[in-house]
């Protein structure tokens, strides 16, 4: 009996696989996500390199013959290469007048006033074209502000060295402190990539299982189920179509994190390599999860007769990994607080705030533990409620669904 179960969700399981792993929207989708979330960083990177190609013409004008050199040796210490700058002592209203010229001429691309007690009262006067480029703007600040606070410091008498050193830029070197004592770096970009990995998990979990409701609604409208329902019971069913869809939602996302290594390998001497244990979780996590939202979207399938009603439903299905992702930001930052605690245990969410918890600030053991005792636990019971309205939903045409038609499905099914 068991043997011949496992036989016909084989057969079901790979006639999903095949009939899904061939079309073109798989190849497509398997190779141009990757482009397009390498898009998605690269553009604006390469956009904002594109901006600061160019060198900018500064000039600055300050009365104070001690504070030009000040200038010229902070903006060459902070490394402001993209600005060439130019000291003018001229603070008088000719000059301004003629620099505004020079700049609606466009021979310079701005200029920045300091007055003459513009070191006692920090002050200073930024004009350009365009109130663009906001990273130059902080560049240009950050400068002055340098310049401004070591000639403070040497006409207080401090030597021209010693006020260099104490305005010198501080490396700050994040570590953590594990629970054996060791420690290990604390660098960010292991969360920012596990942060991919988690909008990864929220797509699969969200598209693939999206196929699994429509997979059922074309069967259903097609009746093809009630020949198959001859050699098959809703069960085996149910089962192969959820593990089969599932199969090639789990190869096209580790196609993904193929790719994703064959870009980052260039630059593996620069990268901090992910923890194996890090893509462990992402696999358990993921298989957890799809099989407890296929499950909800294989039942919202059987129960409505056409794609128009159920989608209604899709959003109120999906709304926990949305809630879910609102919190990301909240969770990484307080990991181990009572609500990412809890909403960490909660099913529905687990599969992303658990993980992202483990990557932040590994939670203890009977924590991880008990949210996929928890998750699976759901994913059986889900997949037995499905089950049941499956077995009812596939029949019934023509009727309206109706929450009191749903739970006598359960109850007599």
């Amino acid at each position: 009996m068991h043997s011949r179960r496992a036989r016909n969700t084989w057969i079901l399981l790979r006639h999903e696989f095949a009939r899904r792993i061939r079309t073109r929207s798989f190849l497509l989708t398997t190779f141009l996500m990757p482009l397009l979330m390498a898009g998605l960083v690269g553009v604006p990177i390469a956009a904002g390199k594109q901006v600061n190609r160019h060198s900018q013409n500064i000039v600055v004008v300050t009365p104070d013959s001690d504070l030009a050199p000040l200038l010229r040796e902070s903006f060459a210490q902070s490394g402001q290469g993209k600005f060439n700058l130019t000291i003018d002592d001229g603070a008088d209203p000719q000059s301004r007048s003629r620099l505004a010229d020079a700049l609606r001429a466009q021979r310079i691309d701005g200029y920045i006033w300091l007055e003459a007690d513009a070191v006692e009262t920090g002050t200073a006067t930024l004009t350009r074209r365009s109130s663009g480029d906001l990273t130059g703007q902080i560049s240009l600040r950050a400068a002055i502000r340098l310049a401004l606070s070591r000639s403070r410091l040497e006409k207080a008498g401090m030597p021209p060295a010693e006020a260099s050193r104490l305005l010198q830029d501080i490396h700050l070197e994040s570590t953590v402190l594990d629970e054996a004592g060791g420690q290990k770096q604390g660098n960010l970009a292991p969360l920012v990539t596990v942060l991919g990995l988690v909008a990864i998990l929220f797509i699969s979990l969200f598209s693939y299982g999206v196929s699994v409701m429509r997979s059922v609604l074309d069967e259903k409208a097609s009746r093809v189920l009630e020949v198959l329902l001859c050699s098959a019971t809703p069960e085996e069913l149910i089962a192969g179509k959820i593990l089969g869809i599932g199969a090639v939602g789990f190869i096209q996302v580790s196609m993904w994190m193929a790719i994703g290594l064959c870009i980052a390998l260039p630059n593996s001497r620069a990268a901090v390599p992910i923890p194996a244990y890090y893509l462990a979780y992402f696999v358990v996590f993921f298989l957890l999860g799809f099989l407890l939202y296929s499950a909800v979207f294989a039942a919202l399938g059987a129960a409505f007769d056409s794609t128009e009603e159920a989608q209604n439903w899709v959003f109120i299905t999906v709304s926990p990994l949305i809630i879910a992702t609102s919190m990301i930001a909240s969770v990484a930052t307080a990991p181990n607080s009572t609500l990412a605690t809890v909403a960490s245990m909660i099913p529905f969410s687990s599969p992303v705030l658990m993980y992202l918890r483990i990557v932040v600030e590994t939670p203890r053991a009977w924590q991880i533990a008990l949210s996929m005792l928890i998750l699976a636990g759901t994913a059986w019971a889900t997949a037995r409620i499905a089950t049941r309205v499956y077995r009812v939903g596939i029949l019934t045409h023509g009727k309206r669904p109706t929450l009191g038609r749903l739970l006598r499905s359960l109850r007599y099914a």
